[in-house]
């Protein structure tokens, strides 16, 4: 069984979103590094590929504010957008027919799909959400 001390744990445990409105107030919640990082508030959504449970993209505020169900909605597509390339990566991996040309191509595309998704217009208006880095880690080697 995870740890239910911490967002990610909670994730792990439930399988489905979890929203901390202050980590302070929360009894059960236990990271010794909340101090130092200085978020209060929290959300965490997993990351399926097809049924597997594959990681948490949590999303934390320096305030103890709660996330509305549109803001956890909208963390909530964001985490499916690495989903997506993941599978995606599987398929063009095993397929004997994909090209490296392919393989740039599709992961160019996902990335243009995230950095769309990123860039609409609901973020702007969400206060304590930055910009993802995770597009770029996609990024083909020479892509710009």
């Amino acid at each position: 069984m995870p740890d239910t001390h911490s967002l990610t744990g909670r994730v792990l445990a439930t399988r489905s979103p979890v929203h901390i409105p202050d980590v302070l107030a929360d009894p059960e919640y236990r990271w010794a590094s909340q101090p130092v990082a200085g978020y209060h508030a929290m959300v965490g959504v997993p990351i399926f590929v097809e049924t597997d449970l594959i990681g948490v993209l949590a999303v934390t505020r320096p305030v103890p504010e709660p996330f509305t169900d549109d803001e956890t909605r909208l963390v909530t597509a964001f985490a499916n957008q690495p989903a997506i390339a993941i599978a995606n990566a599987a398929i063009v991996h095993t397929s004997p027919c994909c090209s490296v040309t392919g393989q740039i191509l599709i992961s160019q595309r996902v990335v243009a799909a995230v950095e769309e998704a990123v860039d609409a217009e609901p973020v702007g208006e969400l206060k304590g959400f930055g910009r993802p880095v995770a597009a770029d880690a996609v990024r083909a080697p020479g892509s710009s």
